[in-house]
């Protein structure tokens, strides 16, 4: 039995070696829930979380609202035109931001992001680091552009 010990362990390895590796592979990295706003229209935008205004986005230009400046999870975010008119709602959960790094250098990100084509322009809202992708902005329609 003392000789086949020894044998065994060494097949057990290499199977193991054939099935791949034995430590972690991938990692899920601490989630940035920075609220990013990209508002190439024409209108300035309150931009308000669960209720509470907490940045303006000024129009044609990009604003990073950072997590200290905002209120606990879950949030429903709206972006709002000067006479109060909801542009755009986007809702962030726990988790939904999520960061994964693979062993081989790759990544993914997935999180919640909302986007409106308007006849001014677009206006995307997400959290996380990575841009929210897409087609061209398309036509929008005739008033959506209204304050």
């Amino acid at each position: 039995m003392n000789v086949l010990r020894p044998l065994l362990i060494g097949v057990s390895l290499l199977v193991g070696a054939a099935c791949g590796p034995i430590g972690p592979t991938s990692a899920v990295v601490q989630a940035d829930y920075t609220l990013h706003v990209v508002n190439g229209t024409t209108l300035a935008l309150a931009i308000v979380v669960n209720g509470q205004p907490v940045a303006v986005s000024a129009a044609k230009d990009a604003k990073d609202i950072p997590v200290a400046a905002l209120p606990p999870l879950p949030w429903t975010v709206e972006a709002r035109s000067v006479s109060g008119r909801v542009v755009l709602t986007l809702t962030v959960e726990p988790g939904s931001v999520v960061d994964v790094r693979n062993a081989d250098g790759t990544s993914s990100h997935r999180a919640p992001g909302a986007r409106a084509d308007l006849s001014c322009g677009r206006l995307d809202m997400y959290p996380g680091n990575t841009p929210m992708l897409g087609p061209m902005p398309g036509p929008g329609v005739p008033g959506d552009c209204a304050p």
